[in-house]
């Protein structure tokens, strides 16, 4: 159901958000309708002080349960922003796959990409930083980069003296993007080591 469905059906249009207090669970929960109709992305339920207990839910992304510092609207703020995050992660994630199909396509049907276009001038660095990754450590020993996000440290780190790279999510090894595997690809390449 597309956005003018939706608004049509419900008289709401897809990506309208609206935080309603949820009596049963005590929590203030972030609605947004979906072509799915209305869906629960979060919840924050006030704890001690100004902290807040925070949860972000599974239907996009991986739940997640932290603590935020705040005003009630400083934290719904910090969730949205998180949300918005993830979505366009995903969306990255999508465009990647239909980039991947249109690239397969136009293989099939005869129309390759030409070798000039393929070897643009841009650097390691560049396209790390496209993404959203800052250098943390360049010298003899290693290379590093890293993303901030709200609950999670993205790390991506070249070791130097044994040529091998390894990337990282809140330390635990993880699933990266293809352009991320080309920003990586980038880099070994520079390096020399293929």
């Amino acid at each position: 159901m597309n956005s003018k469905e939706m608004l049509k059906r419900f008289g709401l249009p897809i990506g309208y958000k609206r935080w309603c207090f949820n009596e049963k669970d005590g929590t203030q929960d972030l609605l947004i309708v979906t072509s799915q109709g209305m869906q629960r992305f979060a919840s924050i339920k006030e704890d001690v002080g100004s902290w807040y207990k925070c949860k972000i839910y599974k239907s996009y992304g991986t739940q997640k349960l932290f603590n935020l510092l705040g005003t009630q609207e400083e934290v719904m703020k910090i969730i949205e922003d998180e949300i918005v995050d993830r979505l366009e992660d995903k969306l990255d994630y999508l465009s990647d796959r239909l980039e991947e199909c249109e690239d397969i396509i136009n293989g099939l049907d005869g129309r390759q990409i030409e070798e000039a276009e393929m070897s643009e001038c841009v650097t390691a660095k560049k396209m790390f930083e496209s993404l959203g990754y800052t250098l943390i450590r360049s010298d003899n020993c290693f290379i590093s980069y890293e993303k901030n996000k709200i609950d999670a440290l993205i790390r991506f780190v070249f070791i130097m003296k044994d040529k091998k790279f390894y990337s990282e999510y809140n330390v635990v090894a993880h699933d990266i993007t293809m352009d991320e595997l080309k920003a990586v690809n980038k880099q070994i390449e520079e390096l020399g080591w293929i």
